[in-house]
């Protein structure tokens, strides 16, 4: 009897300590795959992403997405309205959800640059501003690398805005 307690004992432990590595192993995989996140452009600019099933789902899409070649399209997103601040912008590429932020005017010289991963064709770009009650979806197409700016314009009395300005350019920007 007291040979079965001890082979009972022996078991239970050893498969306490395969619990124990299997979840130390699981979160130090969901801690590296969390770094990740936090280091990729789109998902550290997205706030409503905040949580680690979030983050393995944002590494599943950019990996079904893979492009055939780095750094081809840099996009410049910047808040020109004094009016409007901050002001929120959400930008999907492909319907693909890239950027999800609050950006603040400052000086009006204060720009947020974001490099994308494209393969080559025809790509569509959707940005809106809640609080600014505009959207645009404009189409593109990448042979080589494209630089673009996303201003978002807003100011009081004036009939022509708000509006999201985007300018695409096969040379890249200026920016003072």
């Amino acid at each position: 009897m007291q040979k079965m307690w001890c082979q009972m004992k022996t078991r239970l432990i050893i498969s306490i300590i395969i619990g124990a590595v299997i979840i130390s192993s699981t979160s130090g995989y969901l801690l590296y795959q969390d770094s990740l996140c936090n280091s990729s452009s789109g998902y550290l600019h997205n706030p409503r992403m905040n949580s680690i099933w979030d983050c393995l789902q944002f590494l599943s899409d950019q990996e079904s997405n893979a492009p055939e070649y780095p750094g081809n399209f840099t996009l410049t997103v910047s808040n020109q309205s004094f009016d409007i601040d901050p002001v929120d912008i959400l930008v999907k590429i492909d319907e693909i959800t890239v950027i999800d932020d609050e950006f603040l005017v400052k000086q009006q010289h204060n720009y947020h640059h974001f490099e994308f991963l494209l393969k080559p064709g025809t790509h569509t770009i959707y940005a809106e501003s809640i609080k600014g009650n505009y959207q645009l979806n404009e189409e593109f197409t990448i042979e080589k690398e494209l630089w673009a700016s996303l201003d978002f314009q807003y100011y009081e009395g004036d009939e022509t805005l708000p509006k999201l300005r985007l300018k695409i350019s096969e040379t890249e920007l200026g920016f003072l």
